[in-house]
C-alpha cells in the first residue's frame, strides 16, 4: 500500500493512513456534531435513559403514577440527581407524550421545581397536564409546586379547588390545607374535616374546627373517624360535644359495625347511659365477636 505505512498495536500491525491525513479522518469520526446527525435517524435512546424511558412508557394513565410512585422514583431520581435538566431537551425529543407527561406528574409530586419550570417555560405540555399536576403535587403537599404553577394556572373559580382541598386533607398536607385558605383558593366545604377525621389526621380537624367552625360539624366528623377506627380523633371530638348523645351513638355503632372496640370501649365509658343495643346489633351482623362480647359484659350491660 502506497500511501500508508504499518504501525504495530500490542504485537498486531495494521494499516495507518499516511501523515497529514490521519488527523483530519480522526477528527471528523470525532465530531459530537457528526454524532448527533448520525443519531438523530436513529431509533432508540440513551444507555442512561433505557430503564428512565421504559417506566415512564409504561405509566399511560397520568393519574396512575400515584399507586405506583416508588417504582417510578427508584428509577427516576438517581438520573435526575446526576443530570437535572441539562438532558431534559434529549429525553423528551425520545418519550411519546403520554411519557413526557408522566415525567411531569413524577416533577410535581416529588416537588422539583426546576423540572416544572422547564415543562413550563417551553410549554412541553398542554394545560390538562399542567393542571393534573397540580393536583398531584397538592396530593404530595408539594407547597413550592404549587406556588410556582399557581403564577400560571388561574385557580380563582377553579372546579377543580374544592377537591383539592379535600385532596389535601384526605392525604394530612395540613400545610396544604393552610397554603390553599391564605391564597382564597376555592374555599373549605364540610368535606374537608370529614376527609381529614377519616384518615385519622387530627392536626386538620383541629385546624378546621378553629380557623372554620362553620365548616366543621364535630358530629358527622366523629362518624367519620369511627369509621376507619381513630381513636384519638374520636377522643378529641367528643371532647368538643361530651352532651351529643346521638353524635356519639352513630359513632358507636359505625365503629362496631367495622370491628374497632377501642373506639366503642371509649365511647362507651364516656356515655355510660347510652343504650349499646344497635352496637350491638351491627357487630353481630358484620361477624364483629370481640365487640359483642365486650358489649355483652356484664359491667357493661346498659
Amino acid at each position: 500500500m502506497d500511501t500508508c505505512r504499518s504501525s504495530t498495536l500490542e504485537g498486531q500491525e495494521f494499516p495507518r493512513l499516511a501523515d497529514g491525513k490521519s488527523e483530519s479522518n480522526v477528527s471528523v469520526m470525532r465530531s459530537t456534531d457528526l454524532l448527533a446527525l448520525i443519531t438523530s435517524y436513529q431509533t432508540g435512546v440513551l444507555e442512561e435513559m433505557v430503564a428512565l424511558s421504559a417506566v415512564l412508557k409504561r405509566r399511560r394513565f397520568l393519574l396512575d403514577l400515584r399507586k405506583d410512585f416508588d417504582e417510578v422514583a427508584a428509577v427516576v431520581e438517581p438520573w435526575y440527581r446526576q443530570y437535572r435538566t441539562s438532558r431534559l431537551d434529549y429525553l423528551a425529543s425520545c418519550l411519546p407524550g403520554h411519557a413526557t407527561g408522566n415525567l411531569l406528574i413524577w416533577a410535581a409530586a416529588s416537588g422539583s421545581v426546576d423540572v416544572v419550570r422547564w415543562f413550563v417555560e417551553g410549554c412541553h405540555a398542554s394545560f390538562e397536564r399542567f393542571e393534573s399536576s397540580l393536583d398531584e403535587a397538592v396530593a404530595y403537599g408539594q407547597v413550592e409546586v404549587v406556588q410556582y404553577l399557581a403564577q400560571h394556572i388561574p385557580l380563582d373559580k377553579n372546579s377543580r379547588n374544592i377537591e383539592r382541598w379535600n385532596v389535601a386533607a384526605q392525604y394530612g398536607h395540613l400545610n396544604m390545607v393552610e397554603w390553599l385558605d391564605a391564597h382564597n383558593v376555592g374555599g373549605c366545604t364540610r368535606d374537608v374535616g370529614q376527609c381529614a377525621a377519616w384518615m385519622g389526621h387530627l392536626d386538620i380537624v383541629q385546624w378546621v374546627h378553629v380557623n372554620r367552625p362553620e365548616r366543621c360539624s364535630a358530629s358527622e366528623c366523629m362518624v367519620f373517624a369511627a369509621l376507619n377506627g381513630h381513636v384519638e380523633v374520636v377522643r378529641w371530638l367528643d371532647e368538643r360535644s361530651p352532651t351529643d348523645e346521638s353524635a356519639a351513638r352513630d359513632a358507636m355503632e359505625t365503629a362496631a359495625r367495622h370491628g374497632y372496640v377501642d373506639v366503642v370501649r371509649l365511647l362507651h365509658t364516656n356515655h355510660a347511659r347510652l343504650i349499646t343495643i344497635g352496637a350491638m346489633q351491627e357487630a353481630k351482623n358484620n361477624g364483629h365477636l370481640h365487640v359483642v362480647k365486650f358489649l355483652q359484659s356484664p359491667s357493661n350491660l346498659s
